[in-house]
């Protein structure tokens, strides 16, 4: 699907995909141009509450915009939320957005600590934005400081943005410090050893465009046959 140019002026949630139904996939759709125009309005690309998430996959998410908004993280690319297990892989979401507001966040992907079990692969997230007040724009949200649901199996993502990583009480604003805390070593395997972090090039951030956040292979990168998940 592609889905774009959607906006509101109340104080609303404006998401290119909302489910609650359990057992879903959501894969290969192109978000863009969403847009709040009130204060106390949000954005999400997708935003899920849903009993065991099969999976946030393929998707390319951008040019979110909440111009006026006072919140703290109303601007969220993928927002999962709900019980049971999810996964995402294969995302990119990139986040350029900025406010007028006294306060402004973001997050390129936000996660709910109440899942029983998350696995995120091989994703490129980047949250360029700009902030204001008390809000930070990061890469990783989560909604508290307990990685226990957070799978070992985790690997091979990217991460750009002035704070990596964000659980409400800690922040990282390096690669490295972000890796020593959700470092995790189960039967050979290191959640996050693989992730990197740079600013990529992308060949267009139009949404109408064909070649919207595809990688421009001009350029040397990290990303360039990096990918994969256990």
């Amino acid at each position: 699907n592609t889905i774009g140019a959607l906006q509101s002026s109340g104080a609303f949630l404006v998401s290119g995909i909302n489910s609650t139904t359990p057992l879903t996939i959501i894969t290969r759709n192109k978000i863009y141009d969403l847009t709040s125009n009130n204060s106390a309005g949000s954005v999400n690309g997708i935003v899920t509450n849903i009993t065991n998430l099969l999976g946030i996959n393929d998707n390319l998410i951008g040019d979110l915009k909440t111009p006026l908004s006072t919140g703290v993280n109303p601007l969220i690319g993928i927002n999962v939320l709900g019980s049971g297990s999810a996964q995402a892989f294969h995302n990119t979401v990139y986040l350029n957005g900025s406010s007028s507001g006294s306060d402004f966040g973001s997050s390129a992907i936000s996660v709910s600590t109440l899942l029983s079990n998350f696995f995120m692969g091989s994703n490129i997230l980047v949250n360029n934005s700009t902030t204001s007040g008390s809000g930070l724009a990061v890469a990783y949200r989560r909604s508290s400081t307990d990685l226990t649901n957070y799978s070992y199996h985790s690997n091979n993502n990217l991460f750009t943005a002035s704070t990596i990583f964000s659980d409400g009480t800690n922040t990282d604003t390096s690669l490295w410090d972000y890796k020593t805390r959700a470092r995790l070593v189960n039967s050979g395997l290191v959640r996050e050893d693989a992730s990197v972090t740079e600013n990529p090039h992308f060949l267009s951030l139009l949404g109408s465009n064909s070649n919207f956040l595809h990688i421009d292979p001009t350029f040397p990168t990290y990303i360039e046959s990096g990918g994969r998940y256990e």
